[in-house]
């Protein structure tokens, strides 16, 4: 910052002897027709830009910002920089700088207006869906009460209030992370999936293990679109399959992410088909879900979406 502001300042270490003829440094200011050579001063703070970018060249353009100053400078250890090199530097600043900030008040402003609705979605979700199970929930426990001991249902009553109490627990938190936005997660909520899985063994007494494979880190809208996929693809072998155990394996190869689902059973007779809301899911989100038969005899579903 010690070059003087705005100028655009090109500075290049000669060979001995063209050092004490020509000037090291020029600089081309707002409005000038030509270059012109910078003063003792000058050459002073370029000479020592120069010894601290450990550079034998370097040409320096002003930013444009709207608030503040700032600089840019590219260097070079062994070439040189030509006039018009500088000039076309600080053409460039000039074009890109305000774009950039442009865009940075658009998203601030974005991230502001989604804050406020993040708020009042939070608020929507705990009047119109938490509100409903915990009446729900009340109401079977009225109902659990007022059944007599030997009343068959009683297991029954339990469990639907188990799962009642169950859906809560997820609203709310689900709330909670709509509420205080993406800094409130910084990748995949592992106890989300475990939960998910207890609720599976708990209703249909299927085993579902889970499985993370390597270092998995994503914001908060895919992990919500995650674990969407991942409630369809045991719901689904829940409603068609035999099978008393299954698998959900998650991990990030090559740029994608890979969601795999898998369940035993003995099935013989497999025949290919498309899940069409995973399928769906997949494709908004630039993938594909394939479906194959594993060699256990069940069914594999593997997701393949670019992160």
């Amino acid at each position: 910052m010690a070059l003087e502001h705005p100028h655009t300042v090109l500075s290049n270490r000669l060979p001995w002897p063209l050092n004490h003829f020509f000037a090291r440094s020029h600089m081309h200011g707002p409005g000038a027709i030509g270059w012109r050579p910078e003063g003792r001063d000058g050459a002073k703070r370029s000479a020592a830009v120069a010894a601290m970018l450990e550079a034998r060249a370097f040409i320096s353009a002003a930013l444009p910002l709207r608030l503040g100053e700032g600089r840019v400078f590219i260097s070079s250890r062994n070439g040189h920089f030509s006039k018009s090199d500088a000039l076309f530097l600080a053409h460039l600043m000039e074009q890109i700088f305000p774009v950039i900030e442009t865009i940075e008040v658009l998203d601030r402003m974005a991230s502001e207006a989604a804050a406020t609705e993040r708020l009042k979605i939070s608020l929507d979700l705990h009047d119109t869906a938490v509100q409903p199970y915990i009446g729900l929930r009340m109401g079977l426990c009225a109902l659990r009460k007022k059944a007599a001991a030997d009343n068959p249902l009683l297991e029954d009553l339990d469990k639907l209030a188990e799962v009642a109490s169950g859906v809560i627990a997820d609203l709310r938190r689900f709330a909670g992370a709509v509420k205080a936005g993406p800094e409130s997660s910084c990748g995949l909520v592992l106890h989300q999936l475990y939960s998910q899985a207890a609720r599976i063994q708990g209703l249909y007494g299927i085993e579902i293990s889970v499985n993370v494979e390597g270092h998995v880190r994503l914001d908060d809208r895919m992990t919500a679109e995650v674990l969407q996929m991942v409630g369809e693809g045991l719901n689904n072998i829940c409603k068609h399959t035999q099978a008393r155990r299954g698998s959900v394996r998650i991990g990030c190869r090559n740029g994608c992410l890979h969601l795999r689902i898998e369940n035993e059973g003995d099935e013989e007779n497999f025949a290919p088909f498309r899940p069409r809301s995973l399928s769906d899911r997949a494709a908004a989100l630039g993938g594909r879900a394939q479906v194959s038969r594993c060699r256990g005899g069940g069914t594999e579903v593997l997701i393949e979406i670019p992160i």
